[in-house]
């Protein structure tokens, strides 16, 4: 593992901590759902933080591609929990455009998480970044937008 990839890590670790108390917090009460709606989102924002670190440990392009549709997806269901979670925070219920941007998320995390065509990525044209910070070097394994 890289050792700059614990940091992504522990962000994870934090955030399915933080995903599942409120998620129990929701199913004891079941009174707020701004519970449930707040752990959700914080799930999907954990799931962000693995395929990072999966990302960072990538050695070729290929690899990297990925966990580059996986991190895609999965701020896709960051979308939609932030969206709902947003919504049932400000107590704002505005029904078509809950279903649209519901929709809308939707769409996009089955179109990456299906597709496999030039639609999404190029996986023949690989993005190798490399930068240091603090002295570190990070290799980031990507492909080029399709």
């Amino acid at each position: 593992m890289h050792l700059l990839s614990i940091p992504p890590l522990i962000m994870s670790a934090i955030t399915f901590y933080t995903a599942a108390y409120y998620g129990i917090v929701f199913f004891k009460s079941k009174s707020n759902p701004i519970n449930l709606t707040f752990s959700l989102m914080c799930f999907a924002i954990g799931l962000y933080d693995i395929f990072c670190v999966g990302n960072y440990n990538s050695t070729s392009s290929i690899q990297g591609y990925e966990w580059q549709r996986m991190q895609i997806f999965s701020i896709s269901l960051v979308g939609i929990g932030l969206w709902w979670f947003i919504c049932s925070y400000t107590r704002i219920n505005n029904r078509i455009a809950n279903v649209f941007v519901s929709i809308y998320f939707s769409v996009c995390a089955l179109v990456e998480f299906f597709d496999r065509s030039d639609l999404t990525w190029k996986i023949d044209q690989p993005l190798v970044k490399t930068f240091e910070i603090f002295g570190f070097s990070i290799t980031y394994n990507e492909v080029a937008q399709g």
